[in-house]
């Protein structure tokens, strides 16, 4: 088995940078979706909420000092070497999932929780 970590954290943090708004929203797509705009490049980016306020650009920050990415990426190679005799090839990524305050609140889960 192979896996790959994707580096995900810096870009979610880079789109923290653009004040919330339209102009942050089409950058979070521009950055996941591919060059012919048919397929997603960045997958994992699906499940961010490019809405996020301050709180979310202060976990980004708190997990880029720990370095995050690199932790992650020996825990892939680990992961595939323990998992050498199993067939496959897959990527993955760290992103917040966070919709604290956000705009992408599911109003038909917090009235039914």
């Amino acid at each position: 088995m192979q896996i790959e970590h994707i580096p995900l954290l810096q870009i979610q943090r880079n789109l923290h940078d653009i004040p919330r708004g339209m102009e942050r929203f089409r950058e979070y797509l521009s950055v996941m979706v591919n060059v012919e705009g048919d397929d997603l490049d960045l997958a994992p980016l699906v499940s961010m909420n490019p809405m996020g306020r301050e709180h979310v650009t202060v976990r980004l920050d708190e997990l880029l000092a720990l370095d995050a990415e690199r932790i992650a990426i020996e825990t892939a190679a680990e992961a595939t070497a323990r998992l050498f005799d199993w067939s496959g090839s897959y990527r993955h990524g760290l992103v917040i999932v966070d919709d604290l305050r956000g705009g992408w609140t599911n109003r038909y889960t917090l009235v039914r929780s």
